[in-house]
């Protein structure tokens, strides 16, 4: 009776070493992992053993892959390539009934087709020339016939991603056409010549197989060449200045269209490479000669296209010049060249006053062709205007001024309530507001980020803790008390607007400290609706998310190592029912 039970555990053996040996299988590595779209064939996807019609990972050496095909029952050999996060290259032998890995990849030729796949989405990539340029293109293989006159352009973005090809039609070359392309690049790489691939978005394009191109390019200071591909791949590109379609680029040295920095913003801008204006839509990232805004709110729209990725910079503001303003010292004014999101480049002039280290008052004048008169008091009659500061989350809390509890009455309507400034907290303004129309009770928490003086007005910027939004409030003092109000660019002009939400009268003498309703916390004060306990909801614990994205990322490091604790279980379990039979 033992020699039958020995004999099924010898006999079940084999089958424990499949188990292990499928369960540590080859795994592709993670950085290969994901969407991807392939020419001609569609989506694919890459999982940590199986790639989408190709089959599942049996073994691997290096880059090259043993894939097994379950439905055909056949192996074949992937050499895979990666040449950026965004980009893969593959050959492939043809699937045969043999699975030695190095047979197989040895039957690969030198002629064989190279793949190109796309991460979709992907995330943009630098292109590697910014500016303006003119183009000459061939659109034909039958002739090396260029489109020369008129000239076609090539525009510069908000976003160093992006740029814009104007393509203007020749007379007498059917094969060319008026059309504006947009085009985002997705990836660069080198391997003997140097590659570029991205996306064409026009109204006209509809397929993915229509967006995607390839680029063979070389650029030598003011002029260039580029090659492009016929199709989503990189086949057919065999220099910078042979292929289907090819162009030939060039720069003038300071053209107007593209003028030269030859200035640098002033040191209390640049010390702080990351500036926000107070509602949080914008922020601004600044270098010497250079500085970006980005709209956050282009990121919280809707996106239908499953490869789009949304860019939120909304503008870009390159030095040309600095104008002396001895008059007026407080103010500095730059002529700028402003490149928008639309791909549209003019002169704009921008005025800065610092308010304080950490505040800036910033103007941004219209859009004009002629420098000479971008700075014209005429050209700010519409001018963008903001107040910026520090992003908040690296500035400490500062104590708010006009330490009390004070009673008030808001200027706009027939509300009143308690502002108390720096009791419970230095660094925090409590406002218990009631409203005897509608009965309706709240209180708002407010922490002070900054607080100066100019003349006989106090400013303080503060910020709700749960909003993204900051509030610039002026104290001035009265004959009653404080006037107490919000006025987004920080002036000192007290003329009542009922859009404010903050118009406060204080009356003094201030209550003190000491006669306080009880702190809000997990609950408001009889009667008041608390914004207090929703402080933390704006911004998810970081230490939480990082967190169960370690557990994630481990999880999916220790996969072989949960597949040979589930292959001790297995067998545990089958050495069990084993032992329950014997006995």
């Amino acid at each position: 009776m033992m020699e039958v039970y020995i004999l099924t555990l010898w006999n079940i053996y084999p089958l424990f070493l499949l188990f292990i040996t499928v369960a540590t299988a080859c795994v592709f590595p993670e950085d290969i992992r994901g969407r991807w779209y392939q020419s001609r064939y569609g989506e694919l996807e890459i999982s940590h053993n199986e790639i989408t019609r190709k089959g599942t990972c049996a073994q691997n050496e290096d880059n090259k892959y043993l894939l097994y095909n379950r439905s055909r029952n056949c192996y074949k050999c992937l050499v895979i390539t990666r040449w950026h996060k965004n980009i893969l290259q593959y050959k492939e032998s043809y699937c045969l009934v043999e699975n030695d890995i190095n047979a197989l990849c040895e039957r690969i030729h030198g002629e064989a087709e190279l793949h190109t796949v796309v991460r979709i989405p992907s995330i943009p990539v630098a292109c590697p020339f910014q500016g303006y340029y003119s183009f000459k293109y061939s659109n034909s293989t039958t002739h090396n016939r260029q489109c020369e006159n008129p000239l076609s352009e090539i525009r510069a973005c908000a976003d160093d991603s992006k740029f814009k090809f104007i393509y203007r039609k020749c007379p007498g070359m059917p094969e060319t056409s008026n059309k504006e392309l947009d085009f985002q690049c997705l990836a660069t790489w080198e391997s003997g010549e140097k590659f570029l691939y991205g996306k064409f978005q026009s109204p006209q394009l509809t397929s993915r197989e229509q967006m995607y191109r390839c680029f063979m390019h070389n650029f030598f200071s003011m002029s260039g060449d580029m090659s492009i591909s016929a199709d989503a791949t990189c086949q057919g590109l065999q220099s910078p200045t042979v292929g289907v379609s090819t162009m030939k680029l060039d720069k003038e040295p300071d053209d107007h269209r593209w003028p030269l920095q030859r200035c640098s913003f002033p040191k209390f801008f640049i010390h702080h490479k990351r500036w926000r204006d107070l509602s949080g839509q914008y922020v601004l990232e600044v270098e010497s000669q250079m500085f970006r805004i980005k709209d956050k709110h282009a990121q919280e729209t809707i996106i239908f296209d499953a490869d789009e990725h949304r860019s939120d910079t909304w503008m870009m503001l390159r030095c040309i010049s600095d104008i002396d303003k001895t008059l007026n010292s407080q103010v500095q004014e730059f002529i700028v060249h402003a490149t928008d999101d639309k791909c549209t480049s003019k002169y704009r002039c921008l005025r800065l006053k610092k308010r304080h280290n950490k505040v800036i008052e910033l103007h941004i004048g219209e859009a004009v062709d002629d420098r000479f008169s971008v700075c014209s008091d005429s050209q700010f009659l519409n001018a963008l205007k903001f107040i910026i500061i520090q992003n908040h989350k690296h500035m400490k809390p500062t104590s708010c001024p006009q330490k009390g509890s004070f009673r008030f009455a808001d200027k706009a309507s027939d509300c009143e309530g308690q502002f108390i400034s720096g009791c419970r907290m230095s660094d925090e303004i409590e406002i218990q507001h009631y409203c005897p129309k509608t009965s309706r009770r709240s209180v708002d928490i407010y922490q002070c980020l900054v607080s100066w003086q100019e003349d006989n007005v106090r400013f303080v910027i503060a910020h709700h803790p749960s909003r993204k939004s900051a509030k610039c409030l002026a104290y001035v003092e009265s004959a009653d008390g404080i006037d107490v109000h919000e006025d987004e660019f920080c002036r000192d002009r007290l003329s009542v607007i009922t859009s404010r939400k903050i118009n406060y009268a204080l009356f003094k003498p201030a209550d003190g400290c000491g006669n306080l309703l009880p702190p809000v916390g997990s609950a408001a004060p009889n009667g008041y609706t608390s914004d207090r306990d929703n402080n933390n909801n704006e911004y998810p614990d970081k230490t939480k998310h990082n967190s169960a994205s370690g557990i994630i990322d481990a999880g999916s490091n220790r996969s072989s190592t949960q597949a040979i604790s589930l292959v001790w279980l297995f067998s545990l379990t089958i050495l069990s029912k084993v032992i329950q039979s014997i006995r």
